[in-house]
């Protein structure tokens, strides 16, 4: 048999009491299953008595037998009431046999049209919406702080969308419970840095397609919540910053070049300053080592170097890498190659010592 609304009302207060002053698993259960026979669930009931809240509550409690018959009643009464509203008969059969308050006149009174008619109506400029701009009730699920994130989404879908309050708000609240599922629950960190990962990407002015592939369930919120920061941004998003990415490399490319051969010189002008170069042989060209592939020749010398300081000298054996960059036409339509990197491999050691007059106190 089916309680009245205010039977309802009592028996949430008596499951708030039960809770707070810690009574028995058992009387909650009791209270839940008279709930759950009892209550034929439509969207003005569970607003008006607030007994989903209260039930919902119960969910997180510490007896297994609590937390589950409660999530049991909380996805049954989702389910009717969703149901509700694709036939369009939301709230219909209990508010109007069982109110305790029906219109005197016969007619639907405006308290219980105003909030329908907010729910369905856009009565704000598009740029200008909020949650609260839009008029819309975010207490969802009863747990202040995920509701709070059922408002953030909320915001960020609306932006600049025509699309009516009720189905963006159904839209968020299927985002959050779909975050909830996969990182919560809501006291956790990686929820809510989630949720506000997902804000700040919907808000985004710049990726306003992410908006409407979410609300036009083009990317389900399950797949929405798991989507990483690459395929959360948008087409145009990832060109400029390829765009970017290649301009900065070719930047880092020629800088490196310039001060590599730079360096290459500073090198010899040093070499010819300090020390004398007797003998050099270099391998013939069959014997250098060639990459094709990058572009990367490496040959081998020989020499003896001695410190113009001191006259004390060593025989080095020593390798030049030299790394080379196609370059686009020269003047004359012709294609050429320049040195992009140009590598010493040396025993600066020796020099150093030598230059000191203490290498020969090495041998």
């Amino acid at each position: 048999m089916a309680l009245e609304p205010k039977e309802i009302e009592l028996k949430a207060k008596a499951l708030t009491k039960a809770a707070t002053q810690n009574e028995p698993a058992a009387n909650i259960v009791s209270l839940l299953k008279e709930l759950q026979q009892g209550v034929k669930a439509s969207e003005d009931l569970l607003r008006s008595t607030r007994v989903g809240i209260i039930v919902n509550k119960f969910k997180q409690h510490k007896s297994p037998e609590v937390a589950r018959l409660s999530s049991e009643i909380v996805s049954r009464w989702r389910n009717e009431v969703n149901k509700q509203k694709v036939s369009g008969s939301a709230g219909g059969s209990q508010r109007s046999s069982a109110s305790p308050r029906p219109p005197q006149n016969g007619t639907a009174s405006p308290a219980s049209a105003t909030p329908s008619d907010k729910a369905s109506k856009l009565t704000v400029s598009p740029d200008k919406r909020t949650w609260k701009a839009d008029g819309v009730d975010t207490n969802q699920t009863g747990i202040k702080a995920r509701d709070n994130c059922i408002g953030l989404i909320y915001d960020g879908l609306c932006l600049n969308s025509t699309e009516p309050p009720k189905a963006v708000l159904s839209k968020a609240a299927a985002v959050e419970a779909a975050a909830y599922d996969a990182f919560g629950p809501e006291t956790k960190e990686p929820y809510r840095t989630k949720i506000r990962s997902l804000f700040q990407n919907l808000k985004n002015k710049s990726n306003p397609t992410l908006r409407v592939r979410v609300l036009s369930s083009s990317v389900t919120p399950e797949h929405f919540v798991k989507m990483s920061h690459d395929e959360l941004r948008s087409d145009e998003q990832r060109e400029k910053d390829a765009k970017i990415q290649k301009e900065n490399m070719d930047k880092a490319m020629v800088a490196q070049a310039e001060r590599s051969i730079s360096t290459s010189l500073q090198y010899f002008n040093l070499l010819s300053e300090n020390l004398g170069v007797e003998s050099m042989e270099l391998d013939g060209e069959k014997d250098w080592i060639v990459d094709t592939e990058n572009a990367v020749v490496c040959l081998k010398g020989k020499a003896r170097f001695v410190s113009k300081a001191t006259g004390q000298g060593w025989n080095e054996v020593f390798i030049y890498k030299i790394s080379l960059a196609e370059e686009e036409g020269n003047g004359e339509g012709k294609d050429g190659w320049k040195v992009r990197v140009y590598e010493v491999w040396a025993d600066t050691g020796a020099a150093y010592l030598a230059a000191l007059g203490e290498l020969d106190g090495l041998s």
